[in-house]
């Protein structure tokens, strides 16, 4: 791989770890909000403790159903919603 090409992957990989903290900063945020830990979320959105601690550690993606369950335990607003799940 030539230098060039290795800086531009390297750098849209720094790029996406940065989005992914900064998504899972406001997931906690919004916990906090409302006192709440993520065993509570986990029994609420139906969804295991482990597939909770990976999502708020940044180690796993949220794909539409898993937002979706989220958004509707937290009874977060779309636009809230969108910024932390959707939005680049």
């Amino acid at each position: 791989m030539c230098e060039f090409k290795h800086k531009i992957m390297t750098r849209g990989a720094k790029k996406h770890t940065e989005r992914r903290n900064m998504k899972k900063e406001l997931l906690k945020e919004e916990l906090e909000k409302r006192g709440m830990n993520q065993l509570e979320l986990a029994n609420l959105s139906g969804l295991t403790p482990s597939t909770v601690s990976r999502i708020l550690n940044g180690d796993r993606e949220c794909g539409v159903k898993i937002a979706a369950k989220i958004t509707n335990a937290l009874k977060l607003k779309p636009a809230t919603a969108c910024k932390i799940f959707f939005e680049d």
